[in-house]
């Protein structure tokens, strides 16, 4: 009774009144238990189960409310109370242990797992032959989930539950049908098993599926295969095909050790072996093929793979296609599976060349036959049923191949066309899945195109470059064929990118060329640098290989193309088909500005910019193509005048043809605007108009070859190759932007485009040192004075400050814009970094040299102690650092600071100079190294000309040779002209001739004297007709004779007047600049003194007159000058300077001509004509504002030459030490000179020259008389010879060894030491026009050139006196008449020889050079032979 109401009260009813409290249960039922009888508890626990049962499937909240564990419990002994009942009581055993394990078994909740597998077990505890073998299902349900359960606890020891597992499998298997088997319950139980235990116990799993199989080929009821039908029997063909692919996979864990697929796959025979189709299929692509393979029974890999694809053919032909339709699939499954496993296993034996053609030649088979095949792999998501899935898993294996054959270095080149093959029916299988709807299309061929991509990169690093090419070309086809919403640029531009990379490797440089800048295009990314590093590193290899076979013109043509001639070439060649839909949004000005950018910034080369500055010039000028977005215009205009502007910065030279037409054009057009013009557009206007200068500087240094070839120091090798009018006509561009700048200073900050100004800046600062250098003063203090400004409004502080310093070393006067710009640049100064440090310390230097020359000593010394300071710290921090024009500045302030004179002064210039010479020049950008070349250029050239001119002051000829030769190179045609004048010897007529034709004419434009032609001679005066005085004219200043006095046959054409100085308002370079007129003044001093000094008298007078009648028009041509620089707005102060710096310069020519005319007249005794030039001397010295020393010690030297002349001197009483300074030699033996016949004994010479040279600035009159008696010594009456007196010693400096000169010996006279009695004769005829004609005896170099003061040797005094003796003696009659053809010179009265010797000693210009032998005269004078 106790038993029957704990059944009922279990029993639930789905209410809060059930009983669910198991564990409560679980008590009562042991306690009831114990009271019932042995034969009563089977069926009370059975009971219980099955009201357990009950409750689980009808009361759902009782279901839910009992704990499972208690469930468990109670049911695990309630089942083994129900051991030994009956059968139909163990068939509800067996239904309550199933439905209680299934609960059990899908309960989410965790459970004691002995619990669970216990009740699984409890199912199978008797031997199979006493199983309920007609619920054979049930059995396989527990099991079914046991496994299910099997596979939650994976991860755990759950091989130790195999053997039980195996050994109720098989239980199963023996009560089980096995045609029911095979059909519902061995793919499950294969595939279940697989996946619980394959990952960790593949070898025991291996072991189970060997025994499940055997179990199914020993069954007693094979024969019910017979019967199926058709469909039936091929269904479990399929199903058993699947199970041996899982075996076949499970063995591969193991790598087929002890693999269970041939029993497997002989089991499958047993089964099907009775269809002669099956068994061949099961045979020959399993048995004897893949068992083989797998297991290692054979050696010949690639003959089975052979044979399999030819056993296809076969057995299509023997009639089994219906079941070979059924076993491609599976086939495809092995095949997927050999390669997966020879692959993940490295075996390198399966890739043999051999192995892989058989192999894919049999995967092409399958690939073409699947696609009317089922399809096994299941696509995700996806309705179409196809074998194509499978097909495409399987062709993805083709990368595989590649990959492993490039790294195994196996010889793919007979791969490489099935290679071609597979990829091209992968994307034909892609095609298909795509008209079939696969859903999952795009995510396959996004891995399709991956593979693609990825194996052209590997075939391009292994050098297999067109194979690598053309997969590089089917993935970009593919991409482009996307639909836009698919469509991906980035793709495309990744795929060009690489493919661009393997077309250079392999020396396809156009096509390379080509995709890299269509890469550029599709990437839409215009920050990043890869692509044009690319279109860089093509182009310098291409331009390489071009240099190594001398085809310039093709490596133009490739070094040219940008990125829209790339996109034409593209367009034609239709390499990727259409690709118009792509480029109509595409902004090619903005993809030229960033090639642009790109070549600046990583390879500054001049012809690939030069394709970016056409490419732009075509897009303004229109010439576009229709399929190019048509862009704004203005866009255009500005995108080429930025690129144009920042091209100086960044190009190793902007000389280039293809620079200077679309210059040149650009000027045309900017012309052709109509006015006014904005300031934007202006401000570019004056960066082409100075490229146009350099353009035409560069011309012209082409065609009149400025630039010398051969490097030369030496003056008369060196060729004057410039000229002014070729310099002016160089310039004319630059000047118009001087102009415009001064125009565009007031409304600067009008303009918009301030990334223009910058570089504008900077080509205007290169121009300030060009105006400079070529002496146009004006225009290039104004250009740095509005640069200044500009730089101050663009906050550019480094410009500022080196135009700020250019103003102050070249203006001498203060003035109040000078010191703002002082101020303003010492402040910018500050804020410069370590890269500006040159910049710094130049301009220290160049204030210090501004306050020198404004008397600020004191603050010029502390700016110069100063840059000393940081020099040293700079080399010392940073000892390769380049700081020479900071050290050249440096040199310059200190001998500007401590200013030296005469050969001190010199040496310290010539320091300079050397320095100017050695100066460094690294930049790499043409614009900062032509600045630097510009201010050292200006710096050398102004240093050699000071040199030269203070060697020429000091008669230092040698050492103005030295530096006018090493400055000619660098020197601009006005300063050549200087330097050429500084070392003109006047005293050597033929060479002086040569200069100044050859050289100085040259370079004014002028005609060479002897080309000039000769004018008719003016008819003789009848004697007894006065004296008429005909006014030459202004054009021709023409002499009486043209005819020289002392060489017959030598015509010398007579002054002329340069033509320019009769211009009025003209415009020509002659008249716009000074220079000119200085320098033909220079030009014309020269000619006349050269005469002069040649005893040319009346050509000289010729001369002498008329340059000093053409001083007049110098003021009238320099006004003219400076109203044009007023009109053009200059500064005031630059204008100024301007007018001071010429009027100096031609005060100083004026000087100098006025000197040697003053000269000139004393010679000729015309008093009255030297005292005029005397007194203009005068007036113009107290009138110069700059002293020099030299020319006033030259004015000195003319004023004592006169009045010794004039014997106005009077002997002074002079002390002992007065005595020794001016020292002279008083003549052993004095006689009077009687007679013509002889004279008296020539006085013997001190080797003293007691002249004092050694400081130039106290030059006094020379005292040592080597000719004849001085005037002085005239007054004193000559006595005999009486005895020897005495001489006081002077000690003789030790000298450098003298430089010999070459004396010209004379043939017709033998000197003759012998001593006669003077006799007297009578006085000889007053002749003006020789008087002071040298005599023709004395060579022509007894004056040497005052190169270094140096005294003679004892040694040679003897022999010096002997020889002058006969040179200075009075020639016999007999021989006077007989040279007294052509010349007639007459005998001078001792008066006239007197002053003709002072005058000779004021203007000789040094001593006679050493000589023992007398030697050989440079020109022998013409001589008439009557």
């Amino acid at each position: 009774m106790e038993a029957n109401d704990f059944l009922t009260k279990i029993k639930a009813n789905g209410n809060e009144k059930d009983l669910n409290n198991l564990a409560e249960i679980y008590s009562d039922y042991k306690k009831i238990l114990t009271k019932l009888p042995l034969k009563d508890k089977g069926s009370f626990s059975l009971n219980v189960l099955c009201l357990l049962c009950r409750n689980l499937d009808k009361a759902p909240s009782w279901r839910d409310t009992i704990d499972a564990k208690d469930l468990l419990t109670l049911t695990i002994d309630c089942i083994r109370e129900t051991r030994g009942m009956n059968r139909p009581e163990q068939v509800k055993t067996l239904a309550c242990i199933y439905h209680i394990h299934r609960y059990v078994v899908r309960k989410n909740t965790p459970l004691p797992p002995e619990l669970i597998l216990k009740l699984s077990f409890m199912a199978f505890e008797a031997e199979s032959k006493n199983l309920l073998k007609e619920y054979n299902k049930t059995y396989w349900n527990i099991i079914a989930d046991r496994l299910c359960y099997l596979e939650k606890l994976k991860g755990k020891a759950v091989h130790k539950l195999l053997p039980k597992l195996t050994e109720d499998i098989l239980k199963t298997l023996d009560i089980y049908d096995t045609v029911a088997l095979t059909a519902n319950v061995l793919v499950f139980l294969v595939k279940k098993l697989h996946f619980i235990f394959s990952e960790s116990y593949s070898s025991q799993l291996n072991v189970l599926y060997a025994d499940i199989f055997k179990k199914l080929s020993s069954k007693s009821d094979l024969s019910a295969f017979k019967s199926l039908k058709e469909n039936e029997i091929t269904d479990l063909y399929v199903k058993i095909l699947d199970c041996l692919y899982v075996v076949a996979e499970n063995s591969s864990k193991s790598c087929f050790k002890d693999s269970a697929l041939g029993v497997c796959v002989r089991s499958a025979i047993s089964l099907l072996g009775h269809r002669s189709d099956m068994f061949h299929c099961l045979q020959t692509f399993f048995l004897n093929s893949f068992c083989d393979v797998f297991e290692n029974k054979t050696t010949h890999i690639d003959a089975v793979f052979k044979n399999l694809t030819v056993s296809c053919e076969i057995t299509d032909k023997l009639g089994y296609k219906t079941v070979l339709v059924q076993t491609y699939p599976y086939l495809n499954q092995f095949l997927r599976l050999f390669i997966e496993y020879s692959i993940n296993k490295s075996i390198k034996s399966n890739f043999t060349e051999e192995i892989q053609v058989n192999c894919l030649n049999f995967m092409l088979k399958i690939l073409h036959e699947l696609k009317t095949c089922q399809q096994l792999v299941k696509c995700e998501n996806c309705k179409v049923q196809t074998g194509l899935h499978d097909a495409l898993r399987l062709s993805f294996l083709t990368k595989d191949f590649i990959t492993i054959s490039l790294n195994n270095n196996t010889e793919i080149t007979t791969l490489i066309p099935v290679y071609k093959t597979l990829i091209a029916k992968q994307y034909e299988i892609m095609s298909d899945l795509k008209k079939l709807g696969c859903v999952n299309y795009v995510k396959c061929y996004r891995k399709l195109q991956t593979n693609t991509h990825n194996t052209a990169i590997l075939l391009n690093k292994n050098q297999k470059y067109e194979f690598s090419i053309n997969l590089f070309e089917i993935y970009i086809k593919n991409e482009l064929c996307l639909s836009s919403n698919e469509f991906e640029h980035s793709n495309v531009a990744r795929a060009l990118y690489n493919k661009s990379i393997c077309e250079l490797d392999f020396k396809s440089h156009e096509q390379a060329l080509l995709d890299a800048y269509m890469s550029l295009v599709f990437s839409k990314d215009l920050s990043s640098e890869k692509y044009m590093s690319l279109v860089m590193d093509i182009k310098a290899k291409a331009l390489k290989i071009y240099d190594d076979e001398d085809d310039d013109k093709t490596s133009d043509e490739l070094q040219l193309v940008s990125v829209i001639e790339a996109c034409k070439m593209v367009m034609e060649k239709r390499v990727y088909g259409d690709l118009r839909p792509f480029f109509k949004d595409v902004k090619f000005s903005a993809l030229l500005k960033h090639e642009f950018s790109m070549y600046a910034k990583l390879w500054p080369s001049i012809v690939p910019i030069a394709g970016v500055w056409q490419s732009l010039d075509s897009l303004l000028n229109g010439r576009r193509e229709k399929w190019m977005t048509v862009e704004d215009p203005d866009t255009i205009f500005w995108a080429l005048l930025e690129v144009i502007s920042f091209t100086p910065s960044a190009v190793r030279t902007i000389h280039s043809d293809y620079y200077k037409n679309i210059v040149r054009g650009l000027l045309k057009h900017l012309d052709s605007m109509p006015e006014p013009l904005s300031t934007d557009i202006r401000v570019v206007q004056t960066t082409l108009l100075f490229l146009q200068a350099e353009y035409d500087m560069a011309d012209a240094s082409l065609k009149y070859g400025w630039k010398a070839t051969e490097p030369t120091t030496d003056p008369d090798l060196f060729q004057a190759l410039r000229t002014l009018s070729q310099e002016h006509d160089a310039i004319q561009k630059a000047i118009q932007a001087v102009e415009i700048w001064t125009e565009l200073a007031d409304v600067i900050q009008t303009v918009t485009r301030r990334s223009c100004l910058l570089p504008a800046l900077q080509l205007a600062e290169i121009f300030v040192q060009h105006f400079l250098h070529y002496s146009r003063i004006a225009h290039g203090l104004q250009l740095a004075h509005v640069c200044c400004a500009v730089a101050n409004y663009i906050d550019e502080k480094a410009l500022h400050v080196r135009l700020a310093g250019v103003l102050l070393l070249q203006l001498s006067h203060p003035a109040p814009v000078l010191q703002q710009l002082l101020l303003e640049a010492a402040q910018h100064c500050a804020g410069l970094g370590d890269q500006d440090q040159e910049t710094v310390l130049m301009f220290m230097c160049e204030a210090a040299i501004y306050y020198t020359k404004t008397q600020s000593m004191g603050t010029a010394a502390k700016l110069v102690q100063l840059a000393q300071t940081r020099i040293l710290a700079a080399y010392e921090k940073h000892p390769d650092i380049n700081l020479d024009l900071a050290l050249g500045r440096l040199l310059e302030a200190q001998a500007a600071l401590c200013a030296g004179t005469g050969l001190s002064a010199l040496s310290e210039g010539n320091g300079i100079q050397r320095h100017y010479l050695t100066v460094a020049n690294h930049a790499a950008a043409w614009l900062p190294r032509r600045a630097r070349c510009g201010r050292s250029r200006v710096s050398l050239s102004s240093c050699s000309l000071a040199c030269c001119g203070l060697a020429r002051a000091l008669r230092q000829l040698r050492r103005g040779r030295g530096a006018g030769g090493a400055g000619l190179a660098a020197a601009a045609a006005a300063q050549q002209a200087r330097l050429y004048h500084g070392i003109v010897d006047v005293y050597r007529m033929d060479d002086a001739q040569v200069k100044i034709d050859n050289r100085l004419k040259y370079i004014l434009g002028l005609p060479a004297t002897n080309e000039r032609p000769a004018t008719a001679l003016e008819p003789k005066v009848p004697m007894f007709a006065p004296k008429q005085d005909f006014e030459t004219m202004l054009e021709s200043q023409a002499f009486k004779s043209q005819i020289s006095p002392t060489r017959k046959y030598v015509s010398i054409p007579g002054f002329n007047v340069p033509e320019f100085f009769s211009h009025s308002e003209c415009s020509c370079y002659a008249c716009v600049d000074p220079n000119y007129a200085i320098i033909s003044y220079m030009t014309s001093g020269l000619e006349a003194s050269m005469y002069f000094r040649a005893n040319e008298l009346e050509i000289a007078e010729n001369y002498f007159r008329g340059v000093l009648n053409t001083f007049g028009y110098f003021d009238k041509h320099l006004k003219a000058v400076l109203k044009s620089y007023t009109d053009l707005d200059f500064e005031k102060y630059i204008v100024d300077h301007t007018k001071r710096h010429f009027e100096n310069q031609f005060k100083k020519v004026k000087l100098e001509i006025l000197i040697e005319a003053a000269f000139f007249e004393l010679k000729n005794l015309n008093f009255d004509a030297a005292d005029d030039h005397i007194v203009t001397l005068h007036e113009l010295s107290q009138d110069m504002t700059e002293q020099d020393g030299y020319l006033k010690n030259e004015v000195m030297n003319l004023m004592i030459a006169s009045a010794k002349i004039r014997n106005v001197v009077k002997k002074q009483e002079f002390d002992l030490e007065t005595e020794f300074e001016n020292l002279k030699l008083s003549p052993k033996v004095k006689t009077e000179a009687k007679t013509p016949e002889s004279k008296a004994n020539i006085p013997q010479i001190s080797a003293k020259k007691v002249k004092d040279e050694d400081v130039p600035k106290r030059r006094k009159v020379i005292k040592l008389n080597l000719d004849e008696h001085s005037a002085d010594e005239k007054e004193e009456k000559p006595k005999p010879k009486t005895k020897k007196q005495s001489e006081f010693k002077i000690p003789v400096p030790v000298t450098a060894k003298p430089v010999l000169e070459t004396l010209t010996p004379r043939t017709t006279r033998k000197p003759n030491i012998t001593v006669t009695d003077t006799t007297k004769t009578p006085k000889p005829e007053k002749n003006e026009n020789v008087e002071f004609f040298t005599p023709q005896s004395t060579p022509e170099q007894f004056f040497t050139p005052l190169t270094k003061i140096k005294t003679y040797s004892k040694s040679l005094r003897k022999g010096i006196v002997k020889n002058l003796e006969e040179e200075f003696s009075t020639p016999q009659a007999g021989l006077e008449k007989e040279n007294s053809g052509l010349l007639s010179v007459p005998s001078r009265s001792t008066r006239k020889v007197e002053k003709d010797r002072a005058l000779r000693r004021a203007t000789s210009p040094g001593k006679l050079a050493e000589s023992k032998t007398r030697p050989r005269r440079l020109r022998q004078l013409k001589l008439n032979d009557d």
